[in-house]
Parts: C-alpha cells; structure tokens; sequence
C-alpha cells in the first residue's frame, strides 16, 4: 500500500516508515536504550505495519517566557491483516502508550480520553487505521481514501526518497516551510530577547528570509552502531544556495581546540571556516538580500555587536584575529553557564575587545572566555578526558541528551540507574542546491515524534 497515497495534498509534514516493528527494533537495539531500559516491549505486533505521520497545521499558544505549539497531525497505519487484528492492534498499543485514559468505542471508532480532557480518536477501514488528536484531519484522509481529494502520490520528493529504501522518511511542503517559519521565528523571538521591540523585529525579519530563501525540506533515517542517524536537506533558493556555499567554506586544517572541551560540558558547537570573518560577513549579506531594506541595513548595522553575549564588543575586529575553529560550550541547558574557545593572531587587540566584566582566560595563544565559571571548567579540565567533537563538517553540535532519552524509554519500559553521559551529534555542511544536517542520536526523529504524540 502506497501509503501517501491516503494523505491529503496540502499536508504540510509528511512522514513514512515501511515497517513500524523495524522502526521499534532499531530504537530498541541503540545504545541508550541498552544502558538505560530494565526491559524490551513485545514489538512483534508491529512487525510489517506501515506508517505514516501527517501534519495539517499547528496550533500555538504564547505566554510571556515560553511558546506551546500543538501539531494537528494523523497517524496512518496499514497492518496488513484483516480489521479485527488492526483493531487489536490500535486499541492495545495506544492503550499500552495512553495507560490512564479512558477508552470508548463504538463500531470502527475509538475516542481516548486524558485525564485532562484532551482526545485522541481512531477510525479503522480494514486493514487501515486512521489515528489522530483532530477529527477534520481523520475525516480528510477519510475523503483522499476514496478519491474525493488528491493525495500526496505525485510528490516527486517523497517518490525518490522511498526509492532509497531508508528505515523512514518524510519531507516538508513550501507550505509548511511558512508554517515553521512563522512559529519558529516567535519562538526565537521569546528566547533571545525580553525586550517587545527586539521580539517584533525578530518574529517580522525571520519569516521573510526563510519564506524568500527555503524551498522544501526533506528527511530520511537509518539504523546505525549508536542508534538512528537523520538526514536533513534544506533545498534553497539557487542565489542563497551559492552564497552559503562560498561563504561557509570548511577548513581543511582547523586549530584543534577541542582538547579544551570537558566531557562533562552540556553542549559544544564547533565553527570550522576557511575564514570565519567572510563566513559572518557572508551570512549577513544572504540575510540583508532577502529582506526589505530597512530590516536589512538594521542588521548589518547591529550585526557587528551579534558576540556581546559572550563578553566581544566588535565582532568584527574579534573574527580577523582568529584562526579558523570557533568553539562555544554551555555547561547548562539555559547557557548562562557558557564559555567560548578559540586560537588567537592577535593577543593584544583580542584583549581590547572583550569586556572587563568577562573572565578571560589564554593558554599560549588559545584564549577561553565567557562566564567565570564555564572558563575555568575548561581550563581546569584540559588534562581530563575530553569530548568526541567531530571537525569534519563546517559545523558540529554535541548536545547532551539523557533527559530526552530517558522521557522517551519511560513511555515502554522502565529506567535503569546510570552515570553515563550521552549526546547526540549533528554536522551541517553545504553545497550548491542547499544544506545538509546529519544528526546522530539513540533515538531519532521518531523518538521526539513519539514525544509530541504522547504530550498530546
């Protein structure tokens, strides 16, 4: 069953996977899991059952600190047996998954209901089952079904990645890119700043670049020795595409600074550029171009203070006196705890442009600063085992993620003790057509999906 083919046409996210048990399995068999689960499911249900995930729209809520978004989504899945074993199979897995709601059914309906009065409804058509949290989406797939709307078949993107066979894979729509675009872009705004004016600007200028810049995004994942690796690709716009790609050029030769990096840090990104000063000036030139000009000149004007986070009072000045790997650590998941490392031209002129109120610490020509006590921990540290940061891309992410691992197991089993660190790793490189981000983690894509599913 061409399961896409249920979709309706306009779906914004589309995901896919042609065998949920494989799916549970390749979860099941990462490291996390091994270290952490007292236990493995029984899974064999699931074996052979397609899947499918499509989300038609979000609903967001916006307080003062935080941002909640709710996808309208439908899960659709073909167990490829006969209607009383997919009937089985929906109420004992999402059963098993929403332990303490309450259950009503009638016919081919099921209608689960949370303790906080919110609904996940299924309907079953033989083999198929159509699971959701929004009654309109169920019944829109319900018309795709029986050929009164278009579905998805004809997407080229989706076509082409089943053809590779991965574990799954999906993609996003131009549509949908808008969508992300404007909730990401508030959410951002949230984040960075407290200031209403900055938070305007910031939730205006996002959504122009990435609506003007973003054409479709595309996904696919496999099983690998640590858990699940995804694959994203950003396809941009032709202009944009060659403008990162000239202007993020990796190094083939960077400054190895990740000595400086304790195993104990709770994130690292490390920027490896050719030249990060034409790496930064190129990014606020893609940025300006896909702007309108007012925001444009806003930011090229305001851009040159971008670092004062981290104690730098002239980007500028601060980029030309580097070598070519920039490293920022986080010691906390709110990074107040955060220090930057990096190999420096010149001492002299780099001291003059970090604040006084900044801890600074230099080690020959490496110099770490930022918040007092992240700088001494990777000062202190350097003799310690230091953190597996890959520099083969332009830009790597190690960022831990016990909380998240352990959040997913709870749903299937329970959790061992354990003392281990674990961290997923994401490289983002760019070529001609756009950019490519690899992430590497125990769980994937899937695990956060199952996540969003459960929190709604």
């Amino acid at each position: 069953m061409e399961l896409r083919s249920l979709a309706p046409a306009e779906t914004l996210i589309y995901m896919e996977t042609n065998d949920l048990g494989k799916v549970a399995e390749s979860l099941s068999d990462s490291q996390a899991w091994k270290e952490l689960a007292e236990s493995t499911p029984d899974f064999s249900q699931l074996y052979g059952v397609q899947t499918a995930i499509a989300i038609s729209g979000f609903e967001t809520s916006e307080s003062i600190v935080s941002l909640n978004v709710k996808p309208k989504f439908v899960v659709i899945l073909d167990t490829n047996s006969f209607e009383t074993a997919t009937k089985t199979v929906v109420e004992t897995q999402i059963s098993k998954f929403l332990a303490d709601a309450k259950l009503e059914k009638t016919g081919d309906k099921f209608v689960w209901t949370t303790k906080d009065n919110r609904n996940i409804f299924a309907v079953i058509a033989g083999s198929i089952a159509f699971i959701g949290n929004d009654e309109s989406l169920i019944e829109n797939c319900r018309q795709t079904q029986r050929g009164e709307k278009p579905s998805l078949l004809q997407n080229e993107t989706l076509s082409k990645l089943r053809n590779e066979k991965p574990l799954a894979f999906g993609s996003v729509s131009s549509e949908g890119v808008k969508e992300l675009a404007n909730f990401a872009s508030v959410k951002l705004a949230i984040d960075t700043s407290e200031e209403n004016l900055a938070r305007s600007f910031i939730a205006k200028i996002l959504p122009e670049f990435l609506q003007k810049s973003v054409t479709e995004i595309s996904w696919k994942a496999n099983k690998n020795a640590i858990g699940i690796e995804d694959k994203f690709f950003v396809e941009l716009n032709s202009e944009v595409a060659e403008a990162f790609n000239d202007s993020l050029q990796k190094s083939s030769e960077p400054a190895n600074l990740n000595i400086y990096v304790p195993a104990t840090v709770y994130s690292a990104t490390s920027y490896n550029f050719v030249s990060p000063n034409i790496a930064f000036q190129g990014l606020v030139k893609i940025i300006k171009s896909r702007i309108d000009e007012p925001s444009g000149n806003i930011i090229e004007k305001f851009s040159n203070f971008s670092l004062q986070a981290y104690g730098v009072n002239d980007t500028q000045t601060f980029l030309e006196n580097v070598e070519n790997q920039i490293i920022t650590v986080q010691f906390d998941e709110d990074g107040e705890k955060s220090a930057v490392i990096v190999k420096m031209k010149d001492k002299a002129k780099l001291k003059t442009i970090i604040d006084e109120e900044t801890k600074l610490k230099i080690i020959g020509d490496v110099a770490i600063f930022g918040e007092a006590e992240a700088v001494e921990k990777c000062v202190v540290d350097t003799n310690a085992t230091p953190l597996t940061l890959p520099i083969n891309s332009a830009i790597t992410t190690t960022l831990r993620e016990n909380a998240d691992v352990k959040s997913i197991i709870k749903n299937f089993a329970n959790i061992k003790e354990s003392e281990k660190l674990i961290f997923a790793t994401t490289q983002t490189r760019t070529n001609t057509v756009g950019i490519e981000r690899t992430t590497v983690s125990s769980f994937g894509l899937f695990g956060k999906m199952s996540e969003i599913v459960k929190s709604d």
